[in-house]
Formats: structure tokens, C-alpha cells, sequence
């Protein structure tokens, strides 16, 4: 499976995707197969274990700017919803969303996988239940 693949498996447009890295398919996937790498999830999880609200905010805000990024909507919805119950002060419903933020995150990484890109240098090191975090 290429890159192309991948991102229409998806549902997601990949000519609009590819401009927005001046057409550079290298640049793309580099930054697709490094994403698993990206300490913001990681930081993320760690903060709502914590229930550390500021954190939390920081965290999925940043991972909304990546997902955004790269195209990931599921993972950028999930995170932007995450996001505006933090800042309303809603943190009753950090966990449901917080669930909705880790599927789409497993989803993104899994999704990873099957089309054969490199992932991280460090994913091979995770735990196998890192998605369940």
C-alpha cells in the first residue's frame, strides 16, 4: 500500500493533502511514518491519568495541530473535542472523549502499519498495549 492508499482508506482527499506539502510525497511520508514517535500522545495520556487539566489542554491542542496537519480528522476531531470541555470546564467528560481521542489515535497507527510505512524508531520499544494507556 502507498501513502495514496493509505490516505484514501481513510477518506481523506488525498490531492488537497499532498498540496499542502508543496507536492513533496518524501516530505509527507516522513512525517506520516515518524508520527508514532510524536511525545504528544505520550504527554497526553500521562496528563489525563493525572488529571492534570492544563496539561491535558496543552496536549490535545498540540495533537489536534498535528492530526490537523497530516490530515488525520478523526484524531483532529476527537482532539478539538477533548480540547473545548477542558476549556469549558467540563472535565466530567474528558474520559468519554478521551476514549474517542485514543481510537482514532489507534486507528492512525494501525493504519500506519498496514500500509507498510516505517514507523518510528521507537515504536518497536513500546508496549505492546501503549494504545490502552
Amino acid at each position: 500500500m502507498n501513502l495514496e492508499d493509505f490516505y484514501r482508506g481513510r477518506g481523506e482527499d488525498y490531492p488537497v493533502i499532498i498540496g499542502r506539502f508543496m507536492g513533496n510525497e518524501n516530505l509527507l511520508k516522513k512525517f506520516v511514518k515518524n508520527f508514532p514517535d510524536d511525545p504528544t500522545y505520550g504527554r497526553l495520556c500521562e496528563a489525563m491519568e493525572a488529571k492534570d487539566w492544563p496539561q491535558v489542554e496543552m496536549s490535545a491542542h498540540t495533537l489536534k495541530g498535528v492530526a490537523a496537519n497530516l490530515s488525520f480528522s478523526k484524531l483532529f476531531q476527537a482532539s478539538a473535542d477533548l480540547v473545548s470541555v477542558i476549556r469549558e470546564q467540563e472535565t466530567e467528560k474528558a474520559d468519554g472523549l478521551f476514549s474517542e481521542v485514543q481510537k482514532a489515535y489507534k486507528e492512525v497507527v494501525q493504519g500506519n502499519i498496514r500500509a507498510g510505512l516505517n514507523l518510528g524508531k521507537e515504536y518497536g520499544s513500546r508496549k505492546a498495549d501503549a494504545f490502552d494507556r
